[in-house]
């Protein structure tokens, strides 16, 4: 991981970014297929020493390609 990004703001404002590659991370191909609104991502950021996790889902992407997934929640 390169870069984590975390802030906090008004329902629907908050982001959370995070940037990374190499073989320590999760194995998963982009772009992401069959993203609906009825078949949402699920994203969680989980602290390793704390247990702390945060977790939302995304709709529909404003890019879905195979270099980035970008989404707003619903």
């Amino acid at each position: 991981i390169s870069k984590v990004l975390v802030k906090g703001g008004d329902l629907g404002k908050t982001k959370a970014l995070a940037k990374g590659k190499g073989t320590g991370l999760p194995d998963f191909t982009l772009p992401i297929v069959g993203v609906t609104v009825t078949d949402p991502v699920i994203v969680q950021l989980r602290n390793q020493d704390t247990g702390k996790c945060l977790t939302t889902s995304f709709g529909t992407p404003k890019k879905n390609d195979v270099k980035q997934f970008n989404a707003k929640t619903p």
